[in-house]
């Protein structure tokens, strides 16, 4: 049995095993599953009678709901309390056992960091390739939220994404048995890993380093409250203290919300991003582009701002900035000041 297979026995209500047999007929037709092998991103495993506790201090999150969950989703922080990595961190039923998916590019920077605080804890660090899983996600083009799916498939592990519905199933398919991803690819579309980047820019969700540049970027500004990976409860980590003070205390005035552009837009998606800057009617830079893609972008801005402008421009370009669908009905201050 894969280490994947094994959660299935713990988290029955959770955790759902994917069957791709006339998957177009889903939902009346409306949801068109698509799939994508995602390369970009990569699989590191923390082992040890310490392990929960390790992580625990390095983490946003609170590992302890991966006694109840398949996966959750968090941050690892630096100690000024700015974002080094986001990661999703899969149990996989083995005690003292987790799996960490991170950015496939800082694999080697995220796994010398867990190592910078190992110590003398009982956990072992060690790149997760040799499980022979290809990482998957499975999505629906219509951008609709994830949906129930029949059951008959064997070999093929799905675990709904912990951030939104919309983002689909985390799909982890065995190498060792050629033919179960032979069978995947045939009885799904398979798509370009642009089509999931665009996905994400259309909801307003970073994700690794290109969306969220270690050391830039502040923990709440960058959705990861909304995204349920931070946990107020729990105790210490390294950088909880500006993240638990702005969220009890402050106002988050900035936060990452879907850029859309022209589709004849003539910005080249290869342009330096840094660069690039989006104005309201007066001149004033309202925030900063993280990433653009076709006529989808992710933009980092001042909600009450952004929201009550009249137009905004990047470049000379008119551009729209939306309030995500999926922010939390019960406002938070910053929320409300932006009103329109």
């Amino acid at each position: 049995m894969s280490v994947f297979g094994r959660c299935v026995a713990n988290f029955n209500n959770t955790f759902r095993r994917l069957n791709f047999s006339g998957i177009r007929a889903v939902s009346g037709g409306k949801c068109t599953l698509v799939a994508t092998k995602l390369d970009s991103r990569s699989i590191i495993r923390v082992s040890g009678t310490d392990a929960s506790d390790f992580l625990q201090g390095l983490i946003t999150n609170d590992v302890g709901h991966l006694e109840t969950k398949p996966a959750i989703y968090t941050l690892f922080l630096n100690q000024q309390g700015r974002v080094l990595y986001d990661a999703i961190l899969y149990s996989t039923g083995t005690a003292g056992e987790t799996l960490i998916e991170c950015d496939t590019s800082v694999k080697s920077k995220l796994m010398k960091h867990l190592t910078i605080y190992r110590v003398r804890k009982k956990v072992a660090i060690t790149d997760a390739s040799e499980l022979k899983q290809n990482l998957w996600v499975v999505f629906d083009s219509g951008h609709t939220k994830r949906q129930e799916l029949p059951i008959d498939k064997k070999g093929i592990e799905g675990i709904g994404d912990p951030r939104l519905e919309e983002l689909g199933w985390r799909v982890f398919l065995s190498t060792k048995n050629q033919s179960t991803e032979e069978e995947f690819i045939k009885e799904i579309p398979v798509v370009p890993e642009l089509e999931y980047l665009q996905l994400r820019y259309n909801l307003g969700v970073g994700e690794g380093v290109n969306d969220l540049p270690p050391g830039n970027c502040l923990p709440l500004e960058s959705n990861g409250d909304y995204l349920h990976g931070i946990s107020f409860q729990k105790g210490c980590y390294i950088g909880q203290e500006l993240t638990a003070r702005t969220h009890h205390t402050g106002v988050i005035r900035k936060r990452l919300m879907p850029l859309s552009l022209p589709s004849s837009s003539s910005i080249a998606t290869d342009v330096d991003i840094s660069s690039l800057k989006v104005t309201d009617p007066g001149g004033k830079n309202v925030g900063k582009v993280r990433g653009i893609s076709g006529s989808k972008g992710l933009f980092l801005g001042r909600i009450e701002e952004v929201l009550n402008a009249a137009e905004l421009r990047l470049g000379n370009e008119v551009v729209t900035v939306a309030k995500p669908n999926w922010w939390p009905i019960e406002a938070p201050k910053e929320l409300q000041a932006g009103k329109k």
